[in-house]
């Protein structure tokens, strides 16, 4: 299995050249920056989820944002059945995009070789998901895993945050 982790900016220009991927898309609730030019250069189908990149769940929550959901994590994980060339996309692609492959690539050849996916120091992959992930595979590997991503960063923030005058 081929699966790319994109912002949406950088997937534009990647569907500009490149043929035979099958697109999942990731935005925000009502935001479609870039999600016309980029189903008009998808070759393959095209998956559009809408999900605020948040990283907990609660009623206060919601009264102000939409977290990922269940749904949203299954329905991936069953849209990616039998496609080979997927390429995953947020506003950033760091956060529920890098998540979001994971998943799929978990669901697949489970979490250790899945996490081949995630580029170290670039890839955060949103918490939120990886634990409703690893509720809907039953694989703990999943979220022990990718903490040490968000540890990675969180390390850089501090240390950066230290340096300022």
């Amino acid at each position: 299995m081929n699966i790319k982790i994109f912002s949406r900016k950088n997937l534009v220009k990647f569907l500009q050249s490149e043929t035979g991927y099958d697109v999942i898309v990731i935005t925000e609730p009502d935001e479609t920056y870039l999600l016309e030019d980029i189903k008009k250069l998808t070759s393959g189908e095209l998956l559009h989820l809408e999900f605020d990149d948040v990283e907990f769940d609660s009623e206060q929550m919601r009264t102000r944002w939409s977290p990922p959901q269940t749904h949203h994590v299954t329905e991936a994980l069953f849209w990616a059945t039998g496609r080979d060339n997927i390429a995953v996309a947020c506003m950033a692609g760091v956060s529920r995009s890098s998540a979001i492959a994971y998943a799929i690539l978990s669901s697949r050849v489970g979490a250790v070789e899945a996490a081949n996916c995630l580029e170290y120091g670039r890839h955060r992959p949103n918490k939120l998901i990886t634990k409703i992930t690893e509720n809907i595979l039953n694989d703990p590997q999943i979220t022990s895993i990718t903490d040490s991503y968000s540890n990675y960063i969180d390390d850089v923030i501090i240390f950066s945050e230290k340096r300022k005058p």
